[in-house]
């Protein structure tokens, strides 16, 4: 199912959430809302599912007028951070919960609920009650009783983030092992980056109630349209552009920028607020001194171990440049203090302000 939302206007007060936002999502097609704290996610959501009603604009479930339908008529199934599930009640009652309100006879709901516990791998414990089970388990629950209704849309609303890592990473799995199987139109919300790029078809970035930038995960992650995505999404390196000079061999677009180093471009940079967008990963540390383009002289500031990655924040012409770098037996590990020479990409992306 395609949904839309038209020039939609909201505020809580004086304090406007949405002016004249547009968005499609296109039917079968998991989309993620990603952003900071307070830039519209959940307001967002919780107006797809009908508890909250735009001051203007309209929201579109294929081609019908939701914008003012009642939650319980709007075939969506809702997934929360907390859970919300009924304490007092079995895992199995839990599930057929949206069933029973839709008048299923007892025995095909009960004999749903079950079939949709064992889709989530949880049918062994449908007579439990929820707070015998783990986080992720009742995550589960509340994924199975989401999807049993059938739903037409799929609302997830940072449901993973009370999760430690490696829970959240299966439960990432299997929310899009069941999206595609069900080919549900799905939209999750996530201020993970991480969470954002693993599991979407589209991800929307959102600042302050705008969308920024839609794409497919990888596009806006290596070609990102602004200074603010590129920042949110992988924390790249941003150098001021100061001047273009002639144009080199191949007729690119050659860059000066704050650090001293040239750069060339396919892409015209704008007229001020233009900056070259570098992922950390994208350069390479060398030792020695700089020798050709694309080259610059630094010092270690600080070394930070991950594990399959170690992360360098060097200092070149007094900035910090972030570096990563995959941890191997060939690559050496810098140290503190060492000098090193950063060989950086000509072709990195330009985004403004």
């Amino acid at each position: 199912m395609q949904v839309t939302l038209e020039a939609i206007h909201h505020s809580y007060g004086s304090t406007e959430v949405f002016r004249n936002l547009d968005l499609r999502i296109q039917s079968g097609e998991l989309l993620s809302l990603l952003g900071p704290s307070g830039c519209g996610k959940t307001t967002l959501l919780r107006m797809l599912a009908g508890f909250i009603e735009p001051d203007s604009g309209k929201v579109f479930f294929a081609d019908e007028d939701v914008t003012r339908l009642a939650v319980h008529r709007r075939e969506v199934g809702m997934v929360f951070q907390d859970y919300a599930l009924f304490p007092d009640r079995s895992v199995l009652d839990n599930v057929m919960f949206g069933l029973r309100a839709r008048k299923v006879p007892a025995a095909a709901a009960r004999k749903k609920a079950i079939e949709m516990l064992e889709r989530v791998g949880l049918q062994e414990f449908a007579s439990q009650k929820p707070q015998s089970l783990s986080g992720g388990q009742r995550q589960r629950v509340a994924m199975a009783r989401a999807l049993v209704i059938e739903p037409k849309l799929l609302l997830l609303d940072e449901p993973l983030s009370a999760l430690d890592a490696g829970l959240r990473s299966e439960l990432r799995h299997l929310v899009r092992q069941l999206q595609r199987e069900f080919g549900i139109t799905t939209v999750f919300v996530t201020h993970d980056q991480e969470e954002a790029l693993t599991i979407s078809d589209q991800v929307a970035v959102m600042q302050a109630g705008s969308i920024i930038q839609m794409a497919k995960p990888q596009e806006v992650y290596r070609e990102p349209t602004s200074a603010f995505v590129a920042r949110f999404v992988g924390n790249a390196n941003l150098l001021k552009i100061r001047s273009v000079l002639p144009a080199g061999s191949h007729g690119l677009h050659r860059l000066l920028t704050d650090v001293g180093i040239v750069l060339s471009s396919r892409q015209a940079p704008e007229s001020g607020g233009s900056f070259v967008s570098v992922r950390g990963e994208s350069i390479s540390l060398l030792e020695g001194e700089p020798e050709a383009e694309g080259e610059l002289a630094g010092v270690i500031q600080s070394v930070e171990f991950r594990g399959a990655t170690v992360g360098y924040d060097v200092n070149v012409s007094d900035q910090r440049l972030r570096v990563n770098r995959p941890t191997t037996a060939v690559e050496p590990v810098y140290l503190t203090g060492q000098k090193v020479v950063l060989h950086l990409p000509t072709d990195a992306p330009i985004v403004t302000a």
